[in-house]
């Protein structure tokens, strides 16, 4: 239901309107909001994936032991030194800091910005610095692939979901999930 290319098409037809000024950007936004609420529902609602003794699970962050981050930092609201501390960068890119106080503030965020830019810090650090479970929606599958190892790489507890992963495997980064956070 989530790979649908209809869904994908309808979408991606619904941003043109609105580039074209045919349509509004708020009734989009909100009916997005409300079918990842669904299918979120729909997951949890899932009956756990048996797992057999040769899966183990994602470490959790305070179990990394190559962790760059002290807990302490994880609960400040000093977003520079989480930074650093974090991803290692000394200064945010232009529009990066705005763009993650806006969303530490609770407030919804649309951010368009070159590739290379660093969009992915603007939802990857709040997220951090708020001590909750980021999702991320996204198209592009290299790209998940990508963050997904680097920020397994830097000790973070981190998964996703995508077409070119087996159901079973799916299945079980969500079971996995919602075992973790009861």
């Amino acid at each position: 239901e989530v790979k649908s290319p209809a869904m994908t098409g309808q979408w991606e037809a619904f941003l043109k309107k609105i580039q074209f000024g045919e349509a509004e950007l708020e009734p989009f936004l909100d009916g997005i909001g409300q079918y990842v609420r669904a299918v979120v529902g729909k997951v949890c609602q899932t009956p756990p994936v048996e797992q057999s003794s040769a899966v183990s699970t994602s470490p959790k962050i305070s179990d990394s032991p190559h962790l760059p981050i002290p807990a302490k930092v994880l609960n400040s609201t000093n977003l520079t030194e989480l930074l650093q501390s974090a991803f290692g960068f000394s200064a945010f890119r232009p529009n990066q800091e705005a763009v993650c106080r806006a969303v530490m503030a609770g407030k919804d965020a649309l951010l368009v910005m070159p590739t290379g830019s660093g969009k992915s810090l603007c939802y990857q650090l709040p997220g951090l610095a708020r001590g909750g479970t980021t999702l991320v929606i996204s198209p592009l599958i290299a790209l998940m692939d990508d963050q997904v190892l680097k920020l397994k790489q830097l000790g973070f507890a981190v998964e996703c979901i995508h077409s070119g992963r087996d159901r079973e495997t799916s299945r079980r980064v969500c079971s996995d999930y919602t075992s973790a956070h009861k």
